[in-house]
């Protein structure tokens, strides 16, 4: 959507809040031994205290209110009681709220406790690959300006990035129509224009980019190869010299 004024800026602004603060919150509670599905209970738990409602649940039919990826986990993968985090684990988080009409959406990644060198250059390198892409948001770029950046930084560090799945132009829908994918050719595909709310993401793996879904839940994605993925995510608005990425605290 375009931001219109002020008051939707302000709505924007505090549903982003709100849920970058949730996510915090739950990378604070992640430790070992923990399952996925007692994150999901505490963030619903954080929205309700906030008096947002979550932007997943229900959405499609998706029955949890996070997503929660572990090492090949991709994306939209349902937490669950039986699986628990480890030391040394990749963890990734994606979740949205609903404050007053319009929806907020961000994904951040992280290592439990000590991890690998190389995980460490992993999260390191898909997180600059968002930056990257966040700084192209500016109107007269295109939507390839964007993914380009992203994948850039992404293969010059010897990863891959997983194409099935793309960031979205987001406001008073979590998917609006634009379609932002996290790889492309500069100059091609649409216009940014002005004030233009985004959400830019990627998944970043470590070996193939090839995902496979899970076939008893229908959501849950993970690599083919088994090999680690992250997934970072910013919502940023569009601005004619420097892009406004409200999701940074």
């Amino acid at each position: 959507m375009i931001v219109k004024n002020s008051t939707q800026l302000s709505k924007i602004k505090t549903s982003a809040k709100i849920n970058r603060e949730c996510l915090f919150f739950l990378k604070e509670l992640t430790e070992p031994g923990i399952s996925s599905y007692e994150v999901n209970i505490k963030a619903e738990e954080f929205y309700s205290k906030h008096r947002v409602k979550p932007a997943f649940k229900g959405y499609m039919g998706y029955p949890a209110t996070i997503n929660f990826m572990i090492n090949d986990g991709v994306v939209h993968c349902i937490p669950k009681k039986d699986i628990t985090v480890k030391e040394g684990d990749l963890v990734s988080i994606d979740t949205g709220c609903i404050y007053k009409g319009f929806y907020s959406d961000q994904a951040i990644s992280f290592g439990v406790g000590k991890i690998k060198p190389e995980d460490e250059k992993l999260l390191n390198i898909a997180e600059m690959s968002i930056e990257a892409g966040c700084n192209q948001c500016i109107a007269g770029n295109t939507v390839g300006d964007i993914g380009n950046a992203q994948q850039t930084v992404i293969e010059m560090a010897g990863f891959n990035v997983v194409r099935q799945f793309v960031g979205h132009e987001i406001g008073k829908k979590l998917h609006d129509p634009m379609k932002i994918p996290p790889f492309g050719k500069p100059g091609q595909g649409p216009r940014l224009k002005e004030n233009l709310l985004l959400a830019i993401e990627n998944q970043v793996c470590v070996g193939s980019n090839r995902v496979y879904t899970d076939k008893e839940d229908n959501w849950s994605t993970y690599t083919k190869d088994g090999k680690d993925c992250v997934t970072f995510e910013h919502m940023v608005i569009v601005k004619n010299n420097d892009p406004y990425i409200i999701t940074k605290g």
